[in-house]
């Protein structure tokens, strides 16, 4: 299985909080058991095949579930994820080398990734996937063999413009691109006009200009650090700006553009360097961040200097 090297960083990995206590039951509603065949996430609202299918291309993939046939969801009913609606089942909090929530996916394979239904735009020859072994996500030959989950359930509302969704984040993330998330100035006077941008669809408000320098890394917020900067930012007049975790970041790509992933248009200073910071710690000498070129995210060594993009809610 050969892999495609992306910028600075070839490993790609998404971060996601532990799955809260509860989050999965049957597709009724009920607890999950060994005779269980479909899981609902009760935090996206996705219904999930249980078990998955064996190693294939991504053609295959493709045909696998939309002719897929579980209990009384019949052919048709079932259809390949995208790489965001995947990567919400990565549970890093599980354990190393396992990352997905066992009781509800028992079984699962982690000796090679699961395919999405999405394409690397850069180059149609690869498609992108989630390895919950390792927490990888990232673009493969379409002609490699990969394991399969399907999903099916309606698709998360769209909002119309400028109407936020009293949702959270975890769950709009999951469907959120550039033809649906929402960008306004949620400016309220001159000062701050084109400072702050607000997503709509997530409810977040973003610095619009990441910072013209790069900054290590610190929990404990040290001067030069990434911390230290987002908490004496007063953006907009606002300051209460924090660094943004892996998810908040990624609801700012759109994997259906490349270099940048980040509209650019409301986004300045996009891309500056290869990478932002994210807020979370991924052990005792790295920290976690997102690509903003490929939409990636990887560790790195915390003294890295690297950009910044502070978030508010």
């Amino acid at each position: 299985m050969k892999k495609i090297m992306i910028g600075l960083m070839s490993l790609v990995t998404v971060v996601y909080a532990s799955a809260p206590a509860g989050r999965y039951t049957d597709e009724k509603g009920s607890q999950v058991t060994t005779v269980s065949t479909q899981i609902k996430d009760t935090v996206t609202g996705l219904i999930w095949q249980k078990g998955s299918g064996s190693a294939m291309n991504w053609n295959q993939a493709w045909n696998y579930c939309n002719t897929l046939a579980i209990s009384s969801q019949g052919s048709g009913s079932w259809r390949l994820p995208g790489v965001k609606e995947l990567s919400t089942l990565m549970d890093v909090g599980v354990s190393a080398g396992s990352e997905v929530d066992r009781t509800a996916f028992p079984n699962t394979p982690t000796d090679s990734p699961f395919w999405s239904f999405e394409s690397y735009q850069p180059n149609a020859g690869f498609a992108w996937t989630v390895n919950f072994g390792t927490g990888e996500v990232t673009p493969l030959y379409v002609s490699a063999s990969n394991y399969v989950r399907c999903v099916r359930s309606p698709t998360l509302a769209t909002p119309a413009a400028s109407v936020p969704l009293p949702v959270p984040v975890s769950k709009q993330l999951a469907n959120w691109k550039a033809s649906t998330g929402v960008y306004d100035d949620p400016a309220v006077s001159g000062s701050r006009f084109s400072t702050v941008v607000a997503d709509s669809y997530t409810g977040l408000q973003w610095e619009a200009q990441s910072s013209s320098i790069t900054y290590t890394w610190d929990p404990a917020g040290s001067i030069g650090s990434a911390q230290y900067y987002c908490s004496h930012q007063r953006t907009g007049g606002y300051n209460d700006w924090r660094l943004p975790t892996v998810e908040e970041l990624l609801t700012l790509v759109d994997y259906s553009h490349v270099q940048p992933v980040v509209d650019g248009s409301f986004f300045s200073n996009t891309c500056s360097g290869s990478s932002y910071w994210s807020a979370i710690s991924g052990g005792a000498s790295v920290a976690w961040a997102v690509g903003c070129l490929g939409g990636w995210s990887s560790t790195a060594n915390i003294n890295t200097q690297l950009d910044v993009r502070c978030v508010r809610n």
